[in-house]
């Protein structure tokens, strides 16, 4: 909706400090105007007793700045309008009190008129701001019920005295012209001065319950734990690059241009009866890798529409199609809402695994109680104090799949120096992120034992060069131990039931390839 401030200023009336305040007022108003550049937000600057007045107006001593209201206003307007404001704040050219109530009342009568003229019929919030030192105390009640009647904008009175004239005057009739809402000068300045800036509220992503144990067995007498939660991000998530695909075309001048190719999916299959019937198959021309065509023999295809393509599921060798029930049945009807699996210490847990974006937990503004606010922190400070951290099933949205997920500790201070304390979710890596992603094991790593160094030394000597004949594996005792356990336990071992407490005696097959390879050396 469009909206219209205008601005009616009694410039007679204000001297010293008065007219100061109320400038200073207008002057960041209308700069604030100027930024913002709403086309739909119109403004006007009406000056009431000024030495100088407008010729097409019916009164004297008043000026319209501008003459019908503007949208958007420039910097140049700002300074023209405020600049005759100030080459008139000292001129009075009333003759006492008498004339200046006169004055301001009808100067904001045409005020009226003017507005209600501009307006017509269009839907627009109109508001008037007054800036004054009086009273109206010599202007007559019919003629204040007859401007209430008349008025149908909203009415704000500025009143510019000091603190304590403010506090004892009773606004006179200016309560009289229907229902105003009436400021201290001093409010508005300090309005200005300190503006208290809007509190930007995180959006909401999650809301359930953190859920420890069977909750439904609560009646029974089975202990359970469950606090209402919400979640907030805690980092911005990072989208995918956008990428498109483009045609590049050249140009004369050299410079080649892209233009968007819109994309379209086609299903095809191969035509089942051509394949089976007599008639030869029909040959297709294709264009090979390096671009040459040729005429090559292949299945034809048949396009088929997207309304005959439905989704199967493996069963077995064949693929099924699912009925309307059992797919139903295949969709989550989780709630959301986490389930605590259990607790880990928090140095076992790598940091490589907390690779997703960050979600804030605390107790539910809305819809949680007191308790849930004591059991979140009575929470939070035994997990600190136990330098543990909860293991837990998450499921951020109604249908949404099963995710596990890490749930940190934190206790911040705020600007106010009061503590916060919050759990930082972290989705744990699945398999699939596993596959594409080199994570530690969530063990420490252990250090090599004997038997690995003795593999190791034997791996390294199957060779046939000379640097084997250095190596000591085949003169071990160690070795050889081991050698003899993994025979006596294998089945496939010829000399299974033969305990070998003696090193086995070469076979004739083995003595031969012995042999054989002294010979080729």
């Amino acid at each position: 909706m469009s909206e219209l401030t205008c601005f009616v200023v009694d410039v007679g009336s204000l001297s010293g400090d008065q007219w100061l305040k109320a400038f200073t007022y207008v002057e960041y108003v209308l700069l604030n105007k100027v930024q913002s550049q709403r086309k739909t937000d119109y403004v006007q600057l009406n000056l009431v007793n000024v030495s100088s007045s407008d010729e097409s107006l019916p009164v004297n001593n008043m000026a319209m700045l501008p003459v019908l209201p503007r949208a958007p206003i420039s910097i140049s307007d700002v300074r023209s309008w405020l600049g005759q404001w100030y080459d008139e704040r000292n001129n009075t050219t009333g003759n006492g009190e008498d004339d200046d109530d006169d004055m301001l009342f009808n100067g904001l009568l045409i005020s009226v008129l003017k507005l209600k003229e501009f307006v017509g019929k269009r839907k627009m919030k109109v508001k008037i701001v007054v800036f004054s030192s009086q009273d109206l105390q010599n202007v007559t009640d019919e003629e204040l019920s007859t401007f209430a009647d008349q008025c149908p904008f909203d009415l704000v009175i500025a009143d510019c005295n000091d603190k304590q004239g403010h506090q004892e005057s009773k606004h006179g009739n200016w309560l009289k012209l229907g229902t105003p809402l009436v400021y201290g000068i001093d409010e508005l300045i300090q309005s200005v001065a300190e503006p208290k800036l809007k509190l930007t509220r995180p959006i909401r992503t999650f809301q359930g319950q953190l859920r420890l144990g069977d909750v439904n067995a609560s009646d029974l007498g089975i202990p359970s734990l469950c606090i209402n939660l919400e979640g907030v991000p805690g980092t911005k998530s990072v989208s995918s690059i956008s990428r498109k695909v483009m045609r590049k075309e050249g140009s004369s001048e050299g410079q080649p241009t892209y233009r968007a190719v819109k994309s379209v999916i086609e299903y095809q299959i191969e035509d089942q009866s051509a394949s089976t019937s007599a008639s030869p198959k029909k040959e297709t021309t294709r264009k090979d890798d390096d671009g040459d065509s040729g005429n090559n023999t292949g299945p034809r295809m048949i396009n088929v529409s997207k309304d005959f393509i439905k989704k199967a599921y493996r069963y077995g060798a064949d693929y099924v199609d699912l009925p309307m029930p059992l797919d139903e049945e295949r969709k989550l009807s989780e709630k959301p809402g986490l389930d605590i699996r259990g607790f880990m210490d928090i140095d076992k847990l790598p940091r490589h695994y907390l690779c997703s974006e960050s979600m804030y937990l605390v107790p539910d503004s809305k819809n949680g109680s007191k308790g849930d606010f004591l059991g979140f922190v009575t929470l939070v400070d035994s997990l600190i104090k136990m330098k543990r951290l909860i293991i837990a099933r998450f499921v951020p949205k109604f249908g949404n799949e099963v995710q596990m997920c890490s749930l940190f500790p934190v206790r911040v201070h705020d600007k106010d120096r009061n503590e916060v304390r919050l759990l930082v979710l972290n989705r744990l890596p699945m398999s699939e992120d596993e596959r594409n992603s080199a994570f530690p094991k969530m063990c420490e790593s252990t250090e090599l034992e004997p038997e690995d160094e003795a593999m190791g030394q034997f791996v390294d000597s199957m060779n046939l060069d000379n640097d084997a004949q250095d190596l000591p594996w085949y003169e071990s005792n160690q070795i050889q131990k081991y050698t003899d356990v993994a025979l006596e336990s294998s089945p496939l071992c010829p000399y299974h039931n033969v305990k070998c407490s003696e090193p086995l005696q070469e076979t004739h097959q083995q003595s031969q390839l012995s042999h054989y390879i002294d010979s080729s050396k």
